[in-house]
């Protein structure tokens, strides 16, 4: 006989709890970050796969594998929660001075460099008493934005967003091509499109935008050549060490370069098509943040500030 799902109702609690297991893949640090013990999370797990008849999460040498049915609950369970967050918090003062909790903040590789460091700084200037989490931006950011798990992003505004996390833009970026300073092509006098797409090509990888295929091969294409990637790679340093002790030419923006100006350099050539599909609205540094979350409406502004 079939259960009757309406006598095992499903609280927003059991909701949430599902979230946090959703973005950690693990029982134990979903109840650490809850704060709730972990057979209270093994409990709501249950109550899900009796209400959906469904395993939610499958044990795997990874941790917990999320089902289709997990997969979609997801998607909508950060915009049920935001609903009554936003509630619930409209009226809240929160004090960022006195705040002593964590604040997390997911930035893409590209920023985990002086950038970072100088977002400590603003971040720790408005709430010095705070504990500083940061993380590596995955594909699980997002989803962790939405349920406040992590309080902050940082990443380039080409990723789509939910309806129910916002972005504000700091500033302009563009794409660029670089090289070590010793490169054979800063011997030429002069150098065309074709010396440079000559040699081989380090592709950064930069979640929600080219994690299965770099862009930049088409865009190459149409002007006429063929883009030789011989490394891809989302760890910056491996790039740049590629870059400093081979002929390759990286393809970045001007965040790659930051630590080592003295030793890589930028390959002046104008490649206008190139420029123009890259120099819109898709770079600009942004910052990724739930609205309802009184931590990072109330540290935002100082962010944009100062750029």
């Amino acid at each position: 006989m079939e259960t009757d799902r309406r006598d095992n109702s499903i609280d927003l609690n059991v909701l949430r709890i599902f979230q946090v297991v959703y973005i950690t893949q693990n029982t134990s640090l979903a109840a650490k970050k809850l704060d709730i013990s972990q057979s209270q999370v093994s409990r709501s797990l249950q109550k899900l796969r009796t209400y959906y008849n469904d395993a939610i999460f499958i044990r795997s040498k990874n941790g917990l594998s999320p089902t289709p049915l997990a997969n979609n609950l997801s998607k909508i369970v950060p915009t049920i929660l935001d609903s009554i967050s936003s509630v619930k918090t409209t009226n809240l003062n929160f004090d960022p001075t006195s705040y002593s909790g964590e604040i997390s903040i997911a930035l893409s590789p590209v920023f985990q460099n002086d950038f970072a460091y100088n977002l400590s700084e603003v971040i720790s200037t408005q709430s010095p008493n705070a504990k500083l989490n940061f993380l590596t931006w995955d594909e699980k950011t997002l989803p962790a934005i939405s349920s406040n798990f992590i309080d902050i992003g940082v990443n380039y505004s080409y990723v789509t967003t939910p309806k129910d996390i916002y972005l504000e833009r700091i500033q302009k970026d563009r794409f660029y091509l670089f090289a070590r300073n010793e490169h054979p092509i800063f011997n030429k006098i002069e150098y065309t499109l074709k010396d440079v797409f000559d040699y081989d090509f380090c592709v950064s990888i930069l979640n929600g935008f080219n994690d299965n295929k770099p862009l930049a091969i088409d865009i190459v294409k149409t002007l006429g050549y063929e883009l030789k990637v011989k490394h891809r790679s989302d760890n910056i340093e491996l790039l740049k060490k590629i870059v400093l002790n081979t002929n390759s030419i990286l393809i970045g923006t001007s965040r790659f370069i930051e630590q080592d100006c003295n030793e890589i350099k930028e390959i002046d050539i104008d490649v206008e098509e190139y420029s123009k599909y890259f120099e819109g609205d898709r770079v600009y540094t942004s910052v990724f943040f739930q609205q309802s979350n009184r931590k990072s409406d109330k540290i935002i502004n100082e962010i944009i500030n100062k750029g």
